[in-house]
């Protein structure tokens, strides 16, 4: 515990036994201190102390009791504070700068932080597995914030036209939700998908006149326009028409007349075509395309032209244009839509949309050849699109239409539970997600 000596005007550390007889055991000065949070790690030997007074977390060794470092949080007033189940991560709450760090408390270094707490945290608290972090809000309005660790490492992009424009690009944090505009014209800017690396984001736009692929970086400059493409931009659709390849060297992409898959080399803009007409035994038109990075195939989702209801999936290789046929919906109530492959290659993610009445959707996961269909969510749910997964396989990425607005989602592949990601009425479309070093340490595996 920590408490001010009355005589001095000092703050000290104490350290108390709570067997009877209950005494003082050991105390430590720590001159021109304001000791506000405490937190012990699993194994007992390191003591962490946030000092409102100096802007640091103080550390103090639980055998000798003496202070053996210190560090400051980037110039923050740090006061609640509390460590992970397995200590690898020390939650630091500055109320001050309505900030919440999520800090390495052995490199004591930040990974991660989420703007827009309120100042009047007074309670922390992670949950047993480590993956949420709970903060209690003294004010009035009371509450308690539940944040999720992992969603710290999701940068995510979309279309919006939540400005009341255009639809533009937007860059967002999944676990922040403060999106930020990175394209800023009249034109359309759909489809943002990012690169392998996570340095690029490609996207659709008509900004020229005709639609085509542009490639820029995280900041929103344009790197590429490949004026040979010729993608297809529609309203908005369950499919995502375009994706990288898995070394990053490629976009493979829907043609404007909606039966050829091609793709074009990011280094030279030339543009070569992978297949063009119907896919046996009469898939017309193709609907979206997702890029295997385990095996270099590309999932297509193909529609017959006498019926919208009969879509289906299917799997084609770029090197030698088999196409292989994963789903069969001829004669079923539903069809399959918006495939995305599980990074590893062995899931598959698509929605079975009703063929009659509201079309109500549900997420399947299917193994790589399509069987063993499995529903994520038990419940038929609004209209859903555009799914992708997040790079570590804990998330699938989605946007729900509700009441004719859509908003961008993510549900669980374990506990099944979607939660909304962005608000309000404009439109929010088409996501993509690339995970960066995510906020877990040593216990995390």
């Amino acid at each position: 515990m920590n408490a001010r000596n009355s005589e001095s005007s000092k703050q000290c550390l104490y350290e108390i036994q709570l067997t009877s007889p209950c005494r003082v055991t050991r105390m430590l000065d720590l001159p021109g201190s304001d000791l506000r949070g405490i937190a012990v790690s699993p194994e007992g030997d390191r003591i962490y102390v946030s000092d409102t007074g100096q802007k640091k977390i103080r550390v103090v060794d639980r055998k000798t009791f003496k202070e053996i470092a210190e560090f400051a949080v980037q110039g923050h007033t740090p006061e609640t504070i509390a460590l992970s189940p397995a200590g690898d991560l020390l939650a630091i709450a500055c109320p001050n700068t309505k900030i919440l760090f999520l800090v390495d408390p052995v490199e004591e270094t930040p990974l991660a932080q989420v703007v827009g707490l309120r100042n009047s945290a007074k309670d922390m608290e992670f949950s047993p597995d480590g993956g949420t972090v709970f903060v209690a809000q003294e004010e009035p309005r009371g509450g308690i914030a539940v944040i999720d660790v992992h969603l710290l490492a999701y940068d995510m992009v979309f279309a919006s036209n939540r400005e009341g424009e255009s639809y533009q690009v937007y860059l967002m944090n999944a676990a922040e939700r403060k999106p930020l505009r990175l394209t800023k014209n009249h034109a359309s800017d759909r489809y943002p998908c990012w690169s392998p690396d996570g340095q690029s984001i490609a996207f659709i736009s008509d900004r020229e006149g005709t639609p085509r692929i542009f490639v820029m970086d995280r900041s929103g400059s344009v790197k590429h326009s490949f004026e040979k493409t010729d993608p297809l931009l529609s309203s908005p659709s369950q499919e995502t028409s375009l994706d990288w390849s898995p070394d990053g060297a490629e976009i493979a992409f829907i043609g404007v007349n909606k039966k050829a898959v091609k793709i074009v080399n990011v280094a030279s803009g030339e543009v070569r075509t992978v297949i063009d007409g119907a896919i046996p035994p009469d898939y017309a038109w193709l609907r979206g395309l997702s890029w295997r990075k385990s095996d270099g195939k590309i999932l297509i989702n193909g529609q017959h032209p006498a019926s919208f209801f009969q879509q289906d999936i299917f799997l084609l290789s770029p090197k030698t244009r088999d196409i292989q046929q994963i789903t069969k919906s001829q004669g079923e109530p539903t069809h399959w839509s918006a495939p995305a492959a599980s990074r590893d290659g062995q899931k598959l993610a698509a929605l079975r949309v009703s063929n009659s009445g509201p079309p109500l959707s549900q997420i399947f996961l299917l193994n790589a050849d399509g069987t063993l269909p499995t529903p994520l969510c038990k419940d038929l749910r609004a209209l859903m699109n555009n799914l992708r997964w997040s790079p570590d396989g804990r998330y699938l990425v989605y946007s729900e239409t509700t009441n004719n607005v859509s908003h961008i989602q993510v549900v669980g592949i374990k506990d099944e539970k979607p939660l909304s990601l962005t608000t309000g009425a404009g439109e929010d479309i088409e996501p993509d997600v690339f995970g960066r070093s995510p906020p877990q340490g040593r216990g995390d595996k």
